[in-house]
């Protein structure tokens, strides 16, 4: 019989291993699953009520901000948050896509509007799960999940309502209304200086000539 010597090799446990490998295959899934409705939707809803929002390229900008922020609490250098990216294979450019391993896990959309109608929303659900049929021809089982984030000042998550179909448990819409928190004579008086710098006029230079 074998005889070990020196002291017994110390157990890992799940923390010390999420420490120095980064976060777990089941975190990582719970966080993707998590991060948008319950972190970023907030957090884009107040800077959408300050305004600091006036387009969808601010909306984009912000977004990718805060996903990139909240997905760097993992220790995982093969995780990144792209900008903009643009897929040669199909000639189109996804708003945000996250890569692990360099495969696209999650592909996000954004779209700020005055009003958010039944029209809009079909269009761009259609859009958006037209892309992952076409990445996944070439990915097989990516990407694992989609998010359309909307921005509106009326409208109402109605318009969500119905068969999802194939895209039920790939899709979630994620609506940021002002009209279901605020009344309309505050959104009235929002929208003055929202429109000031959404549309900003410089005034005409006076310049002397002699």
């Amino acid at each position: 019989m074998g005889v070990t010597s020196g002291a017994p090799r110390p157990a890992y446990t799940s923390n010390h291993i999420r420490k120095r490998f980064g976060a777990s295959h089941e975190t990582w899934n719970k966080r993707v699953r998590s991060f948008p409705s319950r972190n970023i939707a907030k957090k884009i809803r107040k800077a959408y009520e300050k305004p600091e929002i006036f387009c969808e390229a601010d909306l984009q900008a912000y977004a990718w901000t805060l996903i990139r922020r909240f997905l760097g609490r993992f220790k995982n250098n093969r995780v990144f948050v792209l900008n903009k990216p643009y897929f040669r294979e199909f000639h189109v450019y996804p708003d945000i896509v996250v890569l692990k391993r360099e495969k696209p896990w999650v592909i996000i959309e954004l779209k700020e509007k005055r009003i958010l109608d039944t029209k809009s929303e079909s269009r761009e659900r259609e859009k958006i799960l037209k892309l992952r049929q076409l990445i996944q021809a070439a990915q097989h089982k990516y990407p694992r999940r989609g998010y359309l984030i909307w921005v509106a000042r009326y409208g109402t998550k109605a318009v969500f309502h119905g068969p999802k179909g194939e895209g039920a448990r790939f899709l979630f819409q994620i609506p940021i209304i002002l009209n279901q928190k605020w009344e309309r004579d505050k959104i009235e008086e929002w929208s003055k200086h929202f429109r000031a710098f959404s549309r900003y006029q410089c005034s005409p230079l006076q310049v002397d000539i002699e």
